[in-house]
């Protein structure tokens, strides 16, 4: 439901929950993953840190990572109103499958 998230810096409005586009996160990419996120335009992505990696992408549409800046993972909260600590090295498949209901599967968390 909702997850820790990265403020973008100077232009970059990555992170900042009053700008529709950037309150968001997509389970695309792992959390705290390497790999940038992707945003239509260029005023709005500015890479150098300590902003999150970004590229500018018209194909696959805005795509913002669950980031943090502790180490190991992100805080995230689920549907039930609890919260958890998701490791960055959960594997990218249940990652996604624990994003959306459309699959039907049981994660069990300790």
């Amino acid at each position: 439901m909702a997850s820790e998230v990265i403020l973008g810096q100077g232009t970059d409005l990555r992170g900042f929950s009053w700008w529709s586009d950037a309150c968001q996160f997509t389970t695309y990419l792992a959390p705290n993953s390497p790999e940038a996120d992707r945003i239509y335009n260029a005023g709005y992505c500015n890479p150098i840190p300590p902003s999150p990696p970004c590229v500018v992408s018209d194909q696959l549409g805005t795509m913002f990572a669950a980031r943090s800046r502790h180490p190991g993972g992100v805080q995230v909260t689920v549907c039930d109103g609890s919260t958890r600590f998701v490791s960055e090295t959960t594997d990218l498949r249940t990652w996604r499958a624990i994003s959306t209901p459309r699959g039907g599967e049981t994660v069990s968390v300790p």
